[in-house]
């Protein structure tokens, strides 16, 4: 090969190179978060769109697939994904973390703890998941979850291992599923992490 037709395969190949990288980095980069595309954030917590077949947004679609969450319809509820704490740090499993406030009103909510891959976050024999209706509540109305790996007294949520993590919580028949463009947004629980708990 001469050196003019080598310069011009060699300068082919990293225009390609380059090309892919872009490509391949914003597609990344636009279906790894949810609000973006539609839904509302309160604090920590994102509520993402309904996805459904009608009018389903493909970016939405992948960023949850890529998360392993089923968003809920309208008539169903309101999906809610909390990430970091309050304090903007990603939620580690060796750490202990109190949520603290309300949920929406609803018939019915859940909490629980999901690794990024989608699995339950969970130890035999310790509870993974808690129920609106089996919390413990304040005078106030608002309830204090412990989410940590040892037990605890009152409304405790069982973390095991290390490394990153999200709480789900589904609210189910909640009036604002069908207002998720608010441009005020309700006041969801506070997650701090528990200082020197990790």
């Amino acid at each position: 090969m001469t050196l003019p037709r080598l310069t011009t395969f060699l300068t082919a190949l990293m225009t390609l190179g380059v090309a892919l990288a872009t490509g391949l980095g914003s597609a990344i980069h636009a279906t790894g978060g949810i609000g973006a595309f539609g839904g509302f954030e309160s604090g920590p917590w994102q509520a993402p769109l309904a996805v459904s077949a009608e009018d389903g947004n493909p970016y939405v679609e992948v960023a949850l697939a890529r998360r392993g969450t089923l968003p809920m319809g309208p008539a169903e509820g309101l999906l809610l994904i909390a990430e970091t704490d309050s304090a903007g740090r990603l939620l580690d499993a060796a750490c202990a973390y109190r949520l603290e406030g309300r949920m929406p009103v609803s018939r019915a909510f859940t909490l629980a703890a999901y690794r990024p891959d989608g699995a339950l976050l969970s130890a035999f024999g310790r509870p993974s998941a808690l129920s609106g209706s089996g919390l413990v509540y304040g005078r106030s109305g608002a309830f204090l979850i412990d989410a940590a790996p040892e037990p605890r007294a009152g409304n405790w949520l069982a973390l095991s291992g290390a490394g990153r993590f999200v709480f789900v919580a589904r609210v189910y028949d909640t009036g604002l599923a069908a207002t998720l463009h608010m441009s005020q947004p309700p006041a969801l629980p506070e997650i701090r992490r528990v200082a020197g708990s990790c």
